[in-house]
């Protein structure tokens, strides 16, 4: 039996005082005066049975009574009435936030002991999981992991908690949060769901995924917040603007004027006021200082030139607040790649530097950027290179003249998964293409004219092909203005071949062939001005840089990473990385690593090295809590420690499947109507017993 309202009981004390008056024997107050008695001296009578009960039956019916009157406001009733599921007890999910924002001084601490008295608060049927999160979630504790209840499986929830500790990832709470309420969904015997939320619940926690879920009713959500003291409230943090990359790379090639732009901000409830920055390692270094009141920030220009610390690469160091983990800025200035552009120059007896030679233009296309340095390298028969560090390999209208080892040093090269580019510049072509690509068979035929003047037109392209991806932007799809005076008729059969552009005579313009592991790109026409107007078009340098990206280098500058986001790998080589904490890892070819802690990767592959910064994500340095009304617009209540006390909710399980509450029980079983009748019944013979002992006593 349990109790809806067990307060109620305390009611059950009041049988003391029948008791009480049952043993507080006073003499009758009624006298009744003889006449042959009045002249005797008066004597006390010495009571001998004064502390001894004489009605027992009496005693018994009142104090049933006072106990029944109690029970029947305590509103029994019976959890075995009902088909209880097996495994009743209550579910909790306890999350802890171990994100960035949680490193700052204090928080993880506060954070395992609030989720250890969570845990040891839970009876010893209650069953419980424990998991931290970030970014993912990762359960330390599972539901049938040792519940034992009690003390020792809160021991144990708190060593796993402080082993893990806090890591350096963003604050995913509402995906964590969906994540669990999928554990409780799947706990089908499950009594009461609880959901207990472990963290500084800082505003720039991502929260998307709640504004989609309808929330439970049967889940009640608890928010533990833990908070910083009050000398140490609110936090700097150091972030790089806009721009600021390009003003790095000029400073990276001596630029003396050049400045690096930083943004300091103060959240909201900070009691710092001043700040320093400077080179972290540098003493005494100072690059500014000034006020910064609490919820502002301020953009500072920096005389990066001034130090050398930024071309090795080298950390700003903020200074003033009591949290460190965002107060450093890592700046490794991009290092372009060296990428070797090798071209079949064996028909080329002008050396490329005559105009109306095909390498004279891709030459001046070639240019170096902030991410790659591309450089043409010449193959000569007999003089043919290894592979390694090739990215393209050009034959610019000579591919019928290729000589035999040429063509083995270009077919090797494909089979491995290289890229190259062939232009057919004639019907002789058809042979070399034929030993490039085998189990395709190819005709090659020059186009017909009716008039020397007439061209054509690229008429269809597949803009959203990799091999063609600089032109999924509409403003640089219009060939409207590109004249291609010759072409020869390309016609292959065999598996992988792809046509990617086509002239409006319907020739193929520029197919794709699959060639082992590699592609093969076969041109119908060239781009010097006897075949087209190509080379001269603003299309030629997106053309070329986009097959570059296409075989792994990208030119685009490389984007500010964060933790969390993945390492910029070599994906055609196995790459060695070397982490800030010092620990190498070998990433194979085509694999994936994410940053896991903010510093400097130094990654190498072959004989190219790069150095890459990881920034502390700049969402965690939002450290002000949320407001309430966020919570209200995604429907989340969290319960508080009134509604917990409200009223004691015990959860089962009817004939019909329903899962039905302690109110819900207690009215079907109206137990507190058979206690009232019980009541009633007492009182009757305690009324009777009563009336029975008073006619005895003035009988005697």
């Amino acid at each position: 039996m349990t109790w809806l309202f067990p307060l109620y009981l305390a009611g059950g004390l009041a049988v003391l005082a029948p008791i009480w008056l049952h043993l507080r024997r006073q003499p009758p107050k009624e006298r009744v005066r003889f006449s042959s008695l009045m002249f005797l001296e008066a004597s006390e009578r010495q009571p001998t049975r004064r502390r001894r009960l004489e009605q027992w039956l009496l005693l018994i019916a009142r104090c049933l009574l006072l106990l029944l009157l109690a029970a029947m406001f305590a509103r029994p009733f019976w959890r075995g009435a009902v088909d209880l599921a097996e495994g009743e007890g209550k579910v909790t999910v306890v999350l802890v936030d171990r994100s960035a924002s949680m490193r700052r001084a204090g928080l993880w601490e506060a954070a395992v002991e609030t989720a250890k008295r969570a845990v040891a608060e839970l009876g010893t049927t209650d069953r419980v999981a424990v998991a931290v999160f970030d970014e993912s979630v990762e359960k330390l504790w599972d539901f049938e992991t040792g519940q034992t209840g009690g003390a020792g499986r809160a021991a144990m929830v708190e060593e796993a908690l402080r082993k893990k500790g806090p890591g350096w990832g963003r604050t995913d709470l509402g995906g964590a949060m969906v994540t669990a309420l999928d554990w409780l969904a799947q706990q089908a015997d499950a009594g009461l769901r609880e959901l207990k939320v472990v963290s500084d619940v800082q505003e720039g926690a991502e929260l998307a995924e709640l504004e989609s879920l309808a929330w439970p009713d049967e889940v009640k959500a608890s928010l533990l917040t833990v908070e910083m003291k009050a000398e140490d409230a609110g936090n700097f943090s150091l972030h790089q603007v806009a721009g600021g990359a390009e003003e790095t790379e000029q400073v990276s090639k001596g630029g003396g004027d050049s400045v690096l732009r930083v943004r300091v901000s103060s959240a909201r409830e900070s009691v710092a006021t001043t700040f320093e920055l400077g080179w972290e390692g540098l003493a005494g270094h100072v690059l500014a200082q000034g006020y910064l009141p609490a919820g502002a920030s301020r953009v500072l220009k920096l005389p990066a030139a001034a130090s050398s610390q930024l071309t090795a690469g080298g950390t700003l160091l903020l200074k003033g607040d009591a949290q460190d983990f965002d107060n450093r800025l890592y700046l490794a200035p991009q290092i372009p790649r060296e990428v070797s552009v090798r071209v079949v120059a064996e028909a080329l007896a002008d050396g490329g530097d005559e105009a109306a030679s095909p390498l004279y233009y891709l030459q001046r296309v070639m240019q170096s950027t902030a991410a790659l340095r591309p450089r043409l390298e010449r193959v000569v028969p007999g003089s043919w290179p290894e592979q390694g560090g090739a990215a393209l390999l050009v034959a610019p209208g000579a591919g019928e003249k290729l000589s035999g080892a040429t063509l083995a040093g270009w077919l090797d090269w494909l089979k491995k998964g290289g890229l190259a580019v062939y232009v057919a510049s004639g019907p002789d072509a058809a042979q070399a293409l034929q030993a490039l690509t085998p189990g395709v068979t190819w005709t090659v035929a020059e186009a017909e004219r009716e008039n020397p003047s007439d061209y054509v037109m690229l008429a269809e392209m597949q803009s959203g092909h990799p091999l063609l991806r600089p032109f999924a932007d509409a403003r640089l799809r219009d060939f409207t203005k590109v004249r291609f005076w010759r072409h020869r008729v390309l016609k292959a059969e065999g598996e992988g071949v792809e046509v990617l552009a086509k002239f409006d005579s319907g020739d193929p313009a520029l197919l794709a062939v699959k060639s082992g592991s590699g592609t093969l790109l076969v041109l119908a026409s060239g781009w010097q001005p006897a075949d087209s107007q190509l080379a001269l078009s603003t299309k030629f340098v997106p053309l070329w840089f986009g097959w570059l990206e296409a075989a792994g280098f990208a030119h685009e500058k490389q984007a500010a990473l964060e933790v969390g986001d993945a390492l910029p790998l070599m994906t055609s080589v196995a790459t060695e990385v070397l982490g800030p904490d010092g620990e190498r890892r070998s990433v194979p070819a085509g694999g994936r690593m994410l940053a896991e802690q903010p510093g400097f990767y130094q990654l190498r592959a072959g004989t190219e090295q790069r150095r890459v910064a990881v920034q502390v994500p700049a969402v965690e340095s939002r450290t002000s809590p949320i407001a309430e009304p966020r919570w209200v617009d995604l429907g989340v209540k969290w319960q508080t420690a009134e509604d917990a006390g409200e009223e004691q909710r015990v959860v089962a399980v009817d004939s019909g499947g329903r899962r039905l509450d302690g109110v819900a029980t207690e009215s079907q079983q109206r137990l507190w109507w058979w206690t009232l009748l019980g009541m009633l019944g007492f009182a009757a013979i305690e009324t009777w017993l009563a009336s029975r002992r008073q006619v005895v006593e003035a009988t005697n």
